[in-house]
């Protein structure tokens, strides 16, 4: 846990705890005050803890880290991402299947929100979401691709359409959409974060230029508007034990 103003570090949370053997995706949830984290095995580089489970959605009490509960990714599959929408309900990528899963409010299990060939293809698939009002978007870091999915009134899945982009995302990673319909992605192909209107992608496309990014991966709002971006070590997966980089969280200044 990071300090407002990046001053102090401490820790939040067990390692291992709830079975975590990574954490991907983070999302608050203010209303319950609970963190929502994604977690899962990857690529079989990480093993934490010898109660390691499979994939899953881990959830903490934002307050003193306490573990609450798991849900655990039906058949495995790899946790990225997770967003919530108006009525509460939680989605989450899996980058190994082609599918999103969804918990309903007050349910106990995750279940199949969207399963969709559109969504698959080889290794590492599915990454960041968001939810703006009824409509989900996704990226698939594989080929590049944005889909948005309708979210009905009943929370099922409604039309899968392809976000018609000038170009072919660069392994998109986070997905953030402002109120006002504007999309923040981040791509750690360019090391950059883009903005533009999904549906309107040509007449609003721009590539931020912000600086200092080294394999960017996700980012998040600060109540001032500035953009908090996460800096990872995926360039070390492979390497050796121990090899790493500081970890860095850039703030960008957007206005």
């Amino acid at each position: 846990m990071v300090s407002a103003d990046g001053t102090s570090v401490s820790q939040f949370t067990e390692p291992g705890s709830l079975g975590m053997d990574s954490a991907v995706g983070v999302k608050v949830d203010e209303r319950a005050n609970e963190l929502f984290v994604c977690s899962g095995p990857v690529l079989g580089v990480s093993h934490y803890a010898e109660s390691a489970k499979d994939a899953g959605v881990l959830v903490y009490d934002l307050t003193t880290g306490a573990p609450l509960r798991r849900y655990d990714f039906p058949g495995g599959g790899f946790c990225n991402d997770i967003a919530f929408g108006p009525d509460g309900a939680l989605y989450a990528t899996d980058s190994f299947n082609p599918r999103i899963l969804t918990l309903t409010p007050g349910a106990s299990e995750l279940t199949t929100f969207i399963e969709n060939d559109e969504l698959g293809g080889e290794g590492w698939v599915l990454n960041g979401l968001a939810v703006h009002f009824d409509t989900l978007y996704t990226v698939k870091e594989t080929d590049g691709r944005m889909f948005a999915i309708d979210i009905q009134d009943n929370g099922k899945a409604g039309e899968l359409t392809e976000v018609s982009l000038p170009r072919a995302l660069n392994k998109p990673d986070g997905v953030l959409m402002t109120e006002d319909g504007m999309a923040y992605v981040v791509e750690s192909g360019t090391q950059d974060v883009l903005r533009f209107d999904p549906k309107a992608a040509d007449a609003t496309w721009a590539q931020l230029g912000i600086e200092g990014l080294k394999v960017p991966a996700t980012a998040a709002f600060m109540p001032d508007g500035a953009l908090v971006i996460a800096n990872t070590q995926n360039d070390h997966l492979m390497d050796e034990p121990g090899t790493t980089d500081p970890f860095v969280l850039t703030i960008a200044k957007l206005r």
